[in-house]
């Protein structure tokens, strides 16, 4: 008896359910009748056949005292792939729409070394799946799953075989169903690779919430959060590789107000506060987190006048100290008409950071005029600034921690701090898993007071890596002083194809107190430069040349400098003879310090091919520079060719690459080939 009466209880509550059910039902279908409704409706398949085949050789060679050392290592692809992905909904397409595919690969490979070679096989799989909810509606969302291998280039002539899952949900909510809009985001993301040079083991959770709302009638904030956690086996195969679990976690605050009688000016507010913690093979490391509050008025008085004002504080703890960093600056712009310029500002900064502390002053003027001459335009600008600072230094030196910079090829990449003290630069990998080794995986150069980090071709970083630098740079002492900066510049624009220009600096410090811990001095600057760009034809064959000249002279206490740089190009607008386009680029530059050996003497050039043969798109490059002016000369080519062709459902793509890289003796060359054929279903 008690569970018919509670059946009876029950029979109105799923009454109503059932009647709020038909009633959202009824609202996808209403208004609708171009859409089918249906319980379930497939409403397209599609997917593709293909076929690839990805071949990668590397080759070392390094002179020595006991001879000539040689490696090589090298490793082949093959995958055929079958997928299909269907498109499809339940009840209607705006209730809820499911995209889900997949297929299998089939997958042969090699790996060549000097010990030998390892053969592999195997069945693999793509699986994606998406589902999306109420889309269109006030609150709408997502469920998504994703499996996929692909094969991933790391670095020139450098590939890596991958596996990745990725799966999460996403929930969005417009001005109709909250007052303030939101989209949250939570995904998951596993990685896992190999290839002779590199091994990867990646997995990253991600949470992003965003909120956004209209204030008045064009003002808008926007709030968003992000935290990210990522736990790390990666790196290169040649060095130990730690543990390392990162989390961070960033809050940033924009609100934008308009204000005027048409919005002319504008009042912007940026708020973030980020935080970032590493744990590497069960150690942690000191905890790192800056907050930044910006607050920036812009004013358009007139069409002639504007001005503007800033604030700005900074609280960052780098895990060695923290440092709070307050400035304000203001100016004003006048521009009656568009030949003449003029402008003015000042600013103030102070920054306490433990025993140290410095407080800037500073203001500047620029006037700009620009005059019609009988041939040409002629421009010349004048910029001033003087600048007072004071700072109490009672450490010797501060820690940069984490500053992150990119290695190209064997370019020097300079850190930003000056005065890097010797011995301390530790180089590691974004995610602090792996770090190089000095004079093995990098080199260290210092010209003046600048310190310059440059990738070596025979350690473990890949060409183009981002890695993290840690270092520690002199603070310079307790004292007082005083510099003024002055540029001038002149350009004169013969045509639109032809310019000369001028720039003249000069800089003079005074010491007004105390004694610094590293020189200063004036410098001075001169520079001149040309650029042209012309169009012309030679034996009825459309063609354009250009070229950028420059001789800049520095002439300072610590590193003066003379610098000549060329670049010039000729090409082809229309195809060479009915066959392709055709581009050269030429470039020199050469960079002379009369107080270190780290000189640059580099020359290059570059050549490319394009056409249209019988339906396929043909590309070649070649890319050459060598520098010469160094202790230690580097050389590098690159070589490729590129074709495309399609006709209806079925496309192939093909690549030949080739490259080499010279530096101190040891030599290393990488070929690529990698074909693909598909068959879109």
């Amino acid at each position: 008896m008690r569970r018919c009466a509670d059946a009876a209880r029950l029979r109105p509550a799923q009454a109503l359910a059932g009647r709020a059910l038909v009633s959202l039902l009824a609202g996808f279908s209403a208004g609708a009748a171009a859409q089918e409704v249906a319980l379930f409706n497939l409403t397209d398949v599609e997917g593709h056949v293909s076929t690839n085949y990805l071949g990668n050789r590397d080759a070392t060679r390094q002179a020595g005292p006991a001879g000539v050392t040689r490696s090589t290592q090298g490793d082949s692809d093959w995958r055929n792939e079958v997928f299909l992905m269907t498109h499809s909904y339940v009840y209607h397409p705006n209730f809820v729409t499911l995209d889900i595919g997949g297929g299998p690969i089939l997958q042969a490979g090699a790996l060549e070394t000097d010990g030998g070679t390892t053969q592999s096989r195997g069945v693999l799989y793509n699986l994606v799946g998406r589902a999306n909810f109420l889309r269109g509606k006030p609150v709408s969302g997502a469920l998504f799953y994703e499996h996929l291998n692909p094969v991933l280039s790391i670095a020139p002539g450098q590939t890596l075989q991958q596996e990745t899952s990725r799966y999460g949900m996403e929930v969005a909510a417009t001005a109709a169903a909250l007052p303030t809009p939101l989209r949250f985001e939570l995904t998951r993301s596993e990685s896992n690779g190999r290839s002779d040079e590199r091994v990867m083991h990646d997995r990253t959770d991600q949470l992003n919430l965003r909120l956004s709302r209209d204030i008045g009638k064009q003002g808008a904030t926007q709030v968003q959060f992000q935290a990210v956690r990522q736990e790390s086996l990666s790196g290169s195969t040649s060095l130990p590789i730690q543990s390392s679990t990162s989390d961070s976690g960033s809050l940033d605050i924009d609100t934008r107000l308009p204000f005027g009688t048409d919005g002319e000016h504008e009042l912007l507010n940026l708020v973030s506060l980020n935080r970032h913690d590493f744990v590497v093979d069960g150690r942690a490391m000191p905890q790192q987190s800056d907050l930044n509050l910006l607050l920036d008025l812009r004013m358009k008085h007139s069409d002639a006048l504007t001005s503007f004002g800033t604030a700005h504080y900074s609280n960052n703890d780098n895990g060695d100290r923290a440092a709070v960093t307050q400035s304000a600056s203001s100016g004003i712009a006048w521009s009656p008409d568009k030949e003449l310029e003029l402008s003015a500002g000042g600013r103030i900064e102070t920054q306490q950071a433990g025993p140290f502390s410095v407080s800037d002053r500073g203001v500047d003027a620029m006037v700009r005029r620009q005059q019609a001459l009988p041939l040409g335009t002629l421009t010349a600008s004048y910029r001033v600034r003087h600048d007072q600072r004071s700072q109490r230094a009672q450490a010797s030196d501060a820690r940069a921690i984490g500053e992150r910079t990119i290695l190209g090829g064997t370019s020097p990449s300079a850190l930003s701090q000056a005065r890097v003290v010797a011995g301390s630069v530790v180089v590691s990998n974004l995610t602090r898993s792996q770090v190089y080794v000095e004079n093995i995986d990098y080199t260290l150069t210092t010209v003046g007071q600048t310190t310059r980090l440059q990738r070596l071709i025979g350690g473990s970083i890949l060409d183009g890596e981002d890695v993290l630098v840690d270092y520690a740079y002199d603070l310079g002492g307790t004292f007082a002083s005083a510099e003024t900066d002055q540029t001038f510049n002149l350009g004169w624009s013969l045509s639109q194809r032809l310019s000369l220009y001028l720039r003249e600096s000069r800089s003079t410090v005074e010491v007004l107190s105390g004694t610094p811990t590293f020189a200063l001095g004036d410098s001075r600057s001169r520079l001149y430069g040309l650029r042209t760009d012309l169009p012309f034809s030679a034996a009825g064959v459309p063609l354009s040349a250009g070229a950028t000249v420059e001789h800049e002279r520095i002439v300072d206490p610590i590193s003066p400098l003379v610098r000549n740089a060329a670049d010039l190009y000729l090409q082809t607008e229309e195809p060479l003879f009915d066959l392709g386009n055709v581009g050269v680029t030429l470039h020199r530059m050469t960079m002379d310090y009369a107080s270190s050996a780290q000189d640059m003497d580099l020359r290059g050039y570059g050549l490319r091919f394009s056409a249209r043969w019988m339906g396929v798109d043909v590309s070649a490059v070649r890319n050459f520079e060598c520098d010469r002016g160094g202790p230690t000369v580097r050389c590098r080519v690159d070589n490729a060719i590129n074709a495309q062709w399609r006709e209806r459902k079925l496309a192939m793509n093909a690549r030949l690459a080739h490259g080499r890289e010279t530096q101190a003796g040891f030599e290393r060359s990488h070929t690529l080939f990698q074909i693909s054929l598909r068959r879109d279903l």
